[in-house]
């Protein structure tokens, strides 16, 4: 019988680490979504800004840069800080959620 008590006390810790885990997880998906996100438009020209779904939110120019700008440069240093800053709401999304696996022990 002990070993059957053993594997129950085992299986009642993963079962509790496992609700951790997705707590954490929830957790990390809420923060990211609830956060704002900028990226930089080359040359100085401004700045955008992305909700944690990845929407364009903002859209901030420096207008005395962006009278000097030629139109096809201005779109693709947009479309690079549109990026960027998406990027930077994966990596921080990957970041808690490797913080929060690291925390599990099974």
């Amino acid at each position: 019988m002990g070993d059957l008590d053993e594997a129950a006390n085992r299986m009642s810790i993963i079962e509790d680490q496992v609700t951790e885990y997705t707590n954490r997880l929830d957790s990390a998906f809420a923060l990211v979504s609830s956060s704002f996100f900028v990226g930089e438009i080359g040359d100085g020209l401004g700045t955008v800004v992305i909700n944690g779904a990845g929407d364009l939110v903002e859209v901030n120019f420096a207008p005395e840069r962006v009278c000097e700008t030629r139109a096809q440069e201005l779109s693709e240093k947009l479309m690079a800080a549109l990026a960027s800053a998406r990027a930077e709401k994966f990596e921080r999304l990957r970041g808690d959620l490797k913080r929060a696996a690291r925390e599990i022990i099974f």
